[in-house]
């Protein structure tokens, strides 16, 4: 998985179609009326930047584990642990587990952000019952430039969310390990690195995209699933570092 091993590389670096349903054999199957421990959501994404062009992501969240890959048979994959608080980032090409779970640094100052946030109601078309609450579109403004925009669901996918928001804000405390400050990733920085919450502290992102060239929406969704107990599992003949 080629694109998300970029990822991962570019964040420390720089400072650094869904089925609708799964039968038989498949790795997911309908929850029973109580709520298996490995039983969540499955979320269909489009990813897309200036460096990486566009990759199709899933996303599976548990109330233990958040996966990311490109999807059934992912070799390559984040497995993002929300009891000990660890990502784990496997390569399959050199056997390697990248662990990430560091606190972050006492050193790290950020300048204060000062933002601008307008809203307005969101025509964004999803599914029905995504839709009953609508969605809003939040513009936010980085010391009175365009930085970031996110039409976020209203009032659904929240417990999502906020398992997005927990990994996110894990990987930033690696990246502040070699942040510096620039003008010319203000953005970038503002939204990955000094306040990763943000963009999904006004609810779930259904859009988002950044001044800097990325993009992510949601295409599709499935909740109420049993995912096997092998996909937040990592090799245990890797190396880890």
């Amino acid at each position: 998985m080629e694109t998300l091993k970029k990822l991962i590389l570019i964040l420390i670096i720089s400072t650094l179609t869904l089925s609708c349903s799964y039968k038989g054999n498949t790795e997911t199957s309908e929850v029973s009326k109580k709520k298996p421990e490995n039983a969540g959501t499955v979320l269909y994404m489009e990813e897309s930047s200036e460096t990486d062009g566009v990759t199709n992501v899933r996303m599976i969240i548990t109330q233990n584990f958040l996966r990311v890959d490109e999807g059934r048979g992912s070799e390559d994959y984040i497995l993002y642990n929300r009891k000990s608080k660890t990502i784990y980032n496997v390569v399959a090409e050199d056997s390697s587990i990248m662990m990430m779970n560091r606190e972050s640094p006492e050193e790290f100052i950020a300048e204060p952000l000062i933002w601008q946030i307008e809203k307005d109601d969101s025509n964004a078309l999803m599914r029905s019952d995504a839709n009953k609450n609508g969605a809003t579109h939040h513009k936010l403004k980085l010391n009175k430039r365009d930085c970031y925009n996110v039409v976020a669901l209203n009032s659904f996918l929240g417990d999502e969310a906020k398992a997005l928001s927990e990994y996110y804000s894990v990987l930033a405390n690696e990246l502040r390990y070699t942040f510096k400050p620039s003008q010319e990733t203000q953005c970038f920085d503002a939204i990955n690195i000094i306040e990763p919450h943000k963009r999904f502290s006004f609810g779930f992102p259904y859009r988002e995209w950044g001044s800097y060239g990325y993009q992510r929406f949601l295409k599709n969704y499935q909740q109420r699933v049993i995912f096997p107990e092998k996909l937040f599992e990592v090799p245990k003949n890797y190396r880890q570092f």
